[in-house]
């Protein structure tokens, strides 16, 4: 009796090895270990996040509330004039079209993914300068490789990246930008521009390491980016809303 309670025990401390197959692990990502398809053993440990690791928290949290934003304009002088206003995330949903020029690829299931964004300014350097911005896309991952996938195809009309979601890359997700309304009303004490932001994003389906928003136009092309200098940065996490 007592051997045949070792044999049991040893049978399920091996695991699949006891079936007799080899293990054939897909490769660690940000949620899980090195994890085999045949019997889900797992080993090592999973990738630790780039914005985790740092202890960064987008600033954007919630739907519908009003964050800081810093942008402003250089004049000709290269002095730059500060600007502040609010940015709020809209709306984040799930949508059934496919706003790109070519069918998503069948190798896994892509989503579309929508979100909208209003930006407001309305102080005295916005009146009398003017003022620009820059869209921001990045990984809450990997921010470095995003950025090295990163690149415009003229054929999906629309830029492209890859994420590892799932033990694998994923090398067809793709961004669209669109302005969706750009005007000046007047208001009290300073006249108020409202601008809104329509982000089509393809992404796997439950990825959600995906950061949008907008960076200061101080920071100038090629300078360092510095993802805790709020509100110069400020970043929503798709599908993370609260």
């Amino acid at each position: 009796m007592k051997k045949l309670l070792c044999l049991l025990l040893l049978l399920t401390l091996t695991g699949c090895q006891g079936d007799g197959h080899k293990h054939v692990y897909k490769e660690a990502d940000y949620k899980n270990p090195a994890t085999c398809t045949v019997c889900g053993q797992t080993t090592g440990e999973r990738l630790l996040a780039y914005f985790e690791s740092h202890g960064i928290e987008p600033a954007m949290k919630k739907l519908n509330q009003e964050y800081d934003y810093r942008t402003g304009l250089y004049d000709e002088d290269g002095i730059f004039h500060a600007c502040k206003g609010t940015l709020t995330v809209l709306s984040d949903e799930v949508s059934d079209q496919n706003p790109f020029a070519t069918a998503l690829s069948t190798d896994g299931t892509y989503e579309i993914r929508t979100v909208e964004m209003k930006m407001v300014m309305a102080d005295a350097n916005s009146n009398d300068y003017g003022f620009d911005y820059h869209y921001l896309l990045t990984s809450y991952n990997d921010p470095d490789g995003l950025a090295a996938s990163f690149h415009y195809s003229e054929e999906k009309g629309a830029n492209t990246f890859s994420v590892l979601h799932d033990g694998r890359l994923w090398n067809d997700c793709r961004m669209l930008v669109t302005v969706t309304n750009d005007e000046w009303q007047q208001a009290e004490p300073f006249w108020q521009k409202t601008v809104t932001l329509r982000w089509q994003l393809a992404i796997p389906q439950g990825y959600d390491g995906l950061l949008v928003g907008l960076r200061s136009a101080e920071i100038k092309e090629g300078q360092a980016l510095d993802y805790t200098d709020t509100p110069n940065f400020v970043l929503y996490r798709v599908g993370g809303n609260a």
